[in-house]
């Protein structure tokens, strides 16, 4: 109990909802009127009474994950307490899983409706103490995060909340609960060639039939309508980016982004060798790239660092690539790999060899009249 009006007091929240604010505060002694306001952030008043033989006040009809200010007034000494509070945010919706490893996963959700300021992430997969990351992010609508550094990836459990608000005027909505034990994977990926991709995904118990889409860089999207768990696309662009997704019920939308495999290297060969350097020569395939990748061997067995020739360096009209190595041994062996990568996930063809034998340098003998 207060005996001065002009004590500090507190606001106690009593029930907080995602649109409702219930509060209580201190007794001030001799007073059973008190004036109670409710506002908005940008000030606008939403509540203003006299509330007689009570010290409870309940808002109602008020909107998820907004900033709401409760004042507490007297007659004669204008407001004495003040609470500043949040509203629950509504939970993430659509949370699954684009991609497990065993070392790393990625989730993905979609935005509620509602004010929010970020999200909480919390996961473990068993090996040691829980983790967490703040995602402070209020406007995406679709949104990723992979989890990395796990020992078990299929048996992690990953909890995502809403948050709304910093500081002591900050709400939290309830958890949603995930893991690949029990959702599983949303895409398997079957299949993926330089002409195609194959996927499955997981069972998801609200979801009856599935609206699954591929959309290259650039590109118009592409989709089909199933009531099967699985989808294939052909006639794609060797080494080019796709985006699929997969939707279903009335909300959820879930992606992966992923290169096709890169054709391999044309006809790869020796053009010249001598003692001591040796140049070789491929063809450009057809499809997209960001490098290609060129490690030689001599006959100790170590990969020397690999060069990378970027087809940025090329040019647009280029359809062959030539290549020199110096500072080599005489009449030693060497194997040549060269291996063309695309994809922001340096996605890999497959290796193409050759192999070659340095010329034997002979010394110049001098003959002595």
């Amino acid at each position: 109990m207060k005996c001065n009006p002009l004590e500090p007091g507190t606001i106690m929240v009593t029930q907080l909802t995602h649109t409702s604010i219930a509060v209580t505060w201190d007794e001030i002694a001799g007073i059973t009127d008190y004036i109670v306001t409710l506002t908005v952030a940008n000030g606008t008043q939403l509540f203003s009474d006299i509330i007689r033989g009570t010290r409870m006040a309940n808002f109602t009809g008020l909107l998820p994950g907004r900033e709401y200010t409760v004042r507490v007034g007297l007659q004669c000494a204008d407001d004495v307490l003040m609470l500043r509070k949040y509203t629950v945010p509504l939970q993430p919706i659509c949370a699954t899983f684009a991609y497990v490893e065993e070392e790393s996963v990625t989730v993905q959700w979609r935005r509620p409706a509602g004010d929010l300021t970020g999200y909480r992430i919390t996961f473990s997969d068993g090996s040691g103490s829980p983790r967490t990351e703040l995602v402070y992010d209020s406007e995406s609508l679709d949104l990723e995060l992979p989890l990395t550094g796990l020992t078990d990836g299929p048996s992690v459990v990953v909890n995502i909340s809403t948050i709304a608000g910093v500081g002591l005027s900050q709400s939290e909505s309830n958890e949603v609960s995930i893991s690949p034990s029990s959702l599983g994977s949303l895409f398997n990926i079957t299949s993926l060639t330089n002409s195609s991709v194959a996927f499955g995904w997981a069972d998801l118990s609200d979801g009856a039939e599935y609206e699954v889409c591929i959309q290259p860089a650039g590109g118009n999207r592409s989709c089909l309508n199933v009531t099967e768990r699985y989808a294939e696309f052909t006639g794609l662009v060797a080494g080019a980016t796709y985006t699929l997704s997969v939707g279903w019920g009335s909300e959820c939308d879930i992606s992966l982004t992923l290169n096709t495999v890169p054709n391999d290297p044309i006809d790869l060969q020796l053009t010249n060798a001598t003692s001591c350097a040796a140049e070789i020569m491929w063809g450009i395939p057809e499809g997209v790239y960001n490098y290609f990748e060129v490690t030689y061997t001599p006959s100790d067995g170590v990969n020397r660092s690999p060069e990378r020739i970027y087809s940025a360096n090329l040019g647009d009209n280029a359809t062959t690539v030539m290549h020199r190595f110096e500072g080599l041994s005489p009449d030693e062996e060497y194997n040549v790999t060269v291996t063309i990568v695309t994809g922001a996930d340096d996605v890999r063809g497959n290796p193409v060899d050759i192999s070659f034998r340095t010329v034997f340098r002979q010394e110049s003998q001098i003959r002595e009249v």
